[in-house]
């Protein structure tokens, strides 16, 4: 169930996407859908997100997918919209700590994910 701070959010991630192809949607036809209609807000929703993963490159939409239905899969289990609102910004702000440790040390991050990393010897004077 979608919440008025999830639909917020939501709206507010698309107009800053610059990719997202639905930029005319507004939170008050959102919410309005939702106090209607929630189950058609939850498709509305899934419609906005499946056009905007559509138009990443074909390798990363899989990705964008498998992330999503994962996200989804967290936050299902969470019925209080505070509760849900909480698992989102640690979520997010998980996300914002592992952005970092990519930037400054993306060998840390690629150990971390059991990926090889490729070390270069150091040269010689």
């Amino acid at each position: 169930m979608i919440d008025n701070d999830t639909i917020h959010l939501f709206v507010k991630l698309i107009k800053f996407s610059p990719r997202a192809t639905l930029m005319n949607v507004s939170f008050e036809e959102l919410k309005t859908l939702f106090e209607t209609d929630p189950a058609a807000a939850e498709e509305k929703v899934k419609e906005i997100l499946e056009d905007h993963i559509s138009t990443l490159e074909p390798e990363r939409q899989q990705r964008a997918r498998a992330f999503q239905w994962r996200l989804e899969h967290d936050l299902r289990k969470f019925k209080d919209p505070i509760a849900r609102m909480n698992k989102m910004v640690e979520l997010f702000w998980k996300g914002v700590e592992q952005f970092q440790t990519a930037l400054t040390q993306p060998e840390t991050l690629l150990n971390q994910q059991g990926e090889p990393v490729a070390t270069f010897p150091k040269k010689k004077p």
